[in-house]
């Protein structure tokens, strides 16, 4: 690793003096060529060279602006998902908390049903009702949660849909700007 870091630092030092070097040979050759005198094909070449290197430097410039705001973008779009996901899991939780509370509503009618039996012999044709409806409301109570697992399933599913057509289209963006 100490080798690697000392070849690094080494190479990195030896191109900075190199390029000054060059920048320094460059501005001498467009003096002399500003001053009316005749360049060598050397010299130019050497400005073509240094023309070349600009006009790289540019070019990745731009794709490094290019890339950098191509994953903003998708750290947005990925922000505004799972923000989304969050809102979509809230109103989950609420559905889920809504029949909870329907359930303890539930279990309070089935006790309160139990004890005017025992209290009211006479009204048995009435209690039979609330049971009947009681048994009703229970199916439903099921349905609705089968509904839920259903939607919760979903969910996930287009949680993961969404993720794969993200990396997909991510993936499909690199490849395209390389």
């Amino acid at each position: 690793m100490s080798c690697f870091l000392n070849s690094f630092v080494v190479e990195t030092a030896a191109a900075s003096v190199i390029e000054k070097i060059l920048l320094e040979y460059t501005k001498k050759i467009l003096d002399k060529a500003l001053s009316g005198k005749r360049l060598s094909d050397w010299e130019i070449g050497i400005l073509m060279m240094d023309f070349i290197r600009v006009s790289l430097d540019s070019r990745i410039d731009s794709l490094e602006k290019r890339f950098e705001n191509a994953f903003n973008f998708m750290d947005k779009r990925l922000d505004a998902l799972e923000n989304r996901l969050g809102a979509l899991e809230d109103r989950l939780n609420n559905i889920e908390n809504r029949l909870n509370a329907m359930e303890k509503r539930f279990e309070t009618l089935e006790d309160t049903v139990e004890e005017l039996q025992n209290r009211f012999s006479t009204l048995e044709k009435s209690v039979e009702y609330l049971k009947a409806s009681s048994d009703s409301l229970k199916d439903r109570t099921g349905s609705l949660e089968r509904s839920v697992e259903y939607l919760k399933t979903n969910l996930d599913s287009l949680r993961e849909n969404v993720i794969n057509v993200l990396m997909a289209e991510l993936k499909r963006r690199m490849e395209k700007e390389v």
